[in-house]
């Protein structure tokens, strides 16, 4: 049910306590009575804000997606991500895939980072980076670029043999 039409549901319901309870055509039974709904018993009068809406006239959830899910069933909105301290838990940052080649650079970079003792990322510099946290250094044709700083950081990394999130 989308939130408008719970409210236009919530609308009738109030005025309907208000005029003395809610009928129910069912013939009542042990859980209907003053106050209570029962299963489609309540309508929405014509042109009420918010008449309710199917999937099929494309009603949002509450995850602010289309009921059913993503429609063309790609990945999950930022929002949908949960979060690992500054980095997401699907090892992203800012849509950036943080395994893989990269140039450390002195301007302009993707990433900036801290090497902490306190890290967001563990990683571990070598030639096969398939997993989250391994990085295979080049000078050409990086997937992301970083920089080393010591103030201002995007997120703390740890040099480390077990890449990951910790």
């Amino acid at each position: 049910m989308s939130i408008r039409s719970f409210g236009a549901s919530l609308l009738v319901v109030v005025a309907a306590s208000a005029a003395g309870g809610c009928s129910d055509d069912s013939g009542g039974s042990a859980d209907s009575g003053p106050g209570s709904i029962a299963d489609g018993a309540v309508e929405i009068p014509d042109g009420a804000p918010g008449d309710a809406a199917t999937a099929a006239d494309g009603a949002v959830g509450d995850a602010g997606l289309p009921d059913g899910g993503p429609p063309d069933g790609g990945p999950l909105p930022d929002a949908a991500i949960e979060q690992c301290g500054r980095i997401r838990c699907d090892c992203t940052f800012a849509g950036i895939q943080l395994f893989g080649r990269v140039q450390y650079v002195d301007s302009f970079p993707d990433i900036q980072v801290r090497v902490s003792s306190f890290p967001d990322l563990l990683v571990r510099e070598g030639s096969f980076a398939d997993e989250c946290g391994e990085w295979e250094i080049v000078d050409s044709f990086p997937d992301f670029t970083v920089e080393i700083v010591d103030a201002f950081e995007d997120f703390e990394i740890e040099y480390s043999s077990f890449p990951g999130i910790p």
